[in-house]
């Protein structure tokens, strides 16, 4: 794996990069394209970092059983038992030292300060976004995203692109809602998409279903940014935009199986799935029945 997939950090004292965790992560997301944040999974001996600093803002959920963990940051001092699940933040380039000499297990995902700064424009035009550092918070949402994204790179991003980006979209903006040290006004909005931009949208979807249709290039068609595109999208349909590319599969796909004698793993494949299970999990959800099991009742009619 190359540096430049992992997550890095910097020695303040040479000016030196380097990775973050000195291990090869369990589950890693550089083979996703992900863009703007990055997930990491790793199952360590022990952490030791002196005067380092992340380019990236880094959550942190503790995943198996508790570890004691002493965090220095400047003028402050963190000596906690962390107990999974429970959140840590460290912003982007601040100062740290850190040690724990038991073996734990832990998700990570890092968020470029570009990707946070988006966020907090939507939220409420903030010019600077300073994030607190925070040590063992119990925070259920912000540790439900991170272990969203943990297993969907762990199954190979079956959701696609656009499920990872609304998650680390939401995760973006809860970060800048609640632990920014000023507080963005959020502007909501209520009327969903105009009829053209949806019109736009849908049409890009129907002509694209089968690749990968990334939120951020739904939104550039909507000329929104990619949080309140999601928002008023599904406010407009009533699905968010992965799931509404989900269900525009699976129709695709179940006119396939009744005017085709196509296998079913070759037309999991020609509408976009990666797998046959995959393709199926998501038509038994939708018609409540496997292909298969479909095939075998137009074949009995």
């Amino acid at each position: 794996m190359m540096v430049e997939d992992r997550e890095l950090l910097v020695d303040a004292s040479t000016g030196k990069s380097r990775v973050a965790v000195p291990y090869e992560p369990v589950v890693s997301s550089s083979s996703m394209s992900w863009e703007g944040f990055r997930l990491e999974h790793h199952r360590v001996p022990e952490i030791v970092a002196n005067d380092v600093y992340h380019l990236n803002h880094v959550v942190v959920v503790m995943l198996n059983a508790p570890a004691k963990v002493e965090v220095r940051f400047p003028g402050q001092t963190h000596t906690k038992e962390i107990r999974p699940n429970q959140v840590s933040l460290i912003p982007a380039h601040a100062l740290l030292s850190a040690r724990c000499s038991q073996r734990h297990e832990f998700a990570m995902v890092s968020i470029e300060p570009r990707f946070l700064a988006r966020a907090a424009h939507e939220l409420g035009g903030l010019d600077q976004l300073e994030l607190t550092p925070t040590i063992a918070a119990d925070d259920c949402l912000l540790a439900s995203l991170v272990i969203g994204l943990d297993r969907e790179a762990s199954a190979g991003c079956p959701g696609g692109t656009a499920y990872a980006e609304s998650l680390a979209s939401m995760m973006a903006v809860h970060l800048a809602s609640k632990y920014s040290t000023k507080k963005p006004r959020i502007r909501e909005s209520n009327a969903g998409l105009t009829r053209r931009q949806l019109s736009q949208v849908l049409d890009h979807i129907h002509a694209n279903f089968a690749k990968e249709v990334p939120l951020t290039t739904l939104a550039s068609v909507s000329g929104l940014s990619p949080y309140h595109f999601a928002r008023l999208f599904k406010q407009s349909t009533g699905l968010a935009p992965h799931q509404y590319l989900i269900r525009v599969r699976i129709e695709r796909a179940r006119g396939l199986l009744l005017h085709s004698n196509e296998s079913i793993t070759s037309i999991a494949t020609q509408v976009g799935f990666c797998d046959q299970s995959h393709f199926s999990t998501h038509f038994k959800r939708i018609y409540g029945v496997t292909p298969r099991a479909f095939i075998q009742q137009i074949a009995r009619r």
